[in-house]
């Protein structure tokens, strides 16, 4: 079990459920909750996607960097890491990275409305997933099927006695 002060990051393909159940986690806990997306969005005024098109995915990527670093200092929070994030120049003692894992078809399902920047080619999320899947596994300390929002808090909870 690890200690209720541990920081929890959230991460895995974009769709797969790490903001609802960030969400829930947080009100379950009182934890406090951030997704690295809204306070990327929040610090530069624009939206993710126009960042993209504005500064460049390289900008993007430097900007979520410090933004989880400065996130995962915070004892006990919970947090929803964007689809891309690496979290790796972050995991040490008192973080807790939990990989949401979820079938690609309930993903694609989840990301109709078009509104992520690298995925709107076709093949884009097979392509994502394919390059993404073993940075995910191997960054992982403990990896959760999400077969409800709910029920994947729960044993999230659980796993980390939280």
């Amino acid at each position: 079990m690890l200690h209720e002060s541990k920081t929890v990051v959230l991460t895995g393909m974009p769709g797969v459920g790490k903001t609802t159940v960030g969400r829930i986690l947080s009100d379950g806990t009182g934890r406090p909750w951030f997704d690295s997306d809204a306070e990327i969005e929040r610090a530069e005024g624009m939206s993710v996607s126009d960042i993209f098109a504005l500064k460049g995915e390289g900008y993007f990527r430097g900007a979520e960097r410090e933004t989880l670093r400065r996130l995962a200092a915070v004892p006990g929070a919970v947090i929803s890491a964007g689809g891309g994030a690496s979290v790796a120049d972050i995991k040490r003692p008192g973080v807790a990275v939990v990989l949401l894992r979820r079938p690609l078809l309930q993903i694609r399902a989840a990301l109709e409305d078009g509104s992520r920047p690298l995925l709107r080619e076709p093949g884009s999320l097979e392509r994502l997933y394919a390059e993404r899947r073993g940075r995910y596994e191997a960054e992982a300390d403990l990896a959760v099927d999400i077969i409800s929002p709910e029920l994947a808090a729960e044993a999230i909870r659980k796993a980390l006695g939280i």
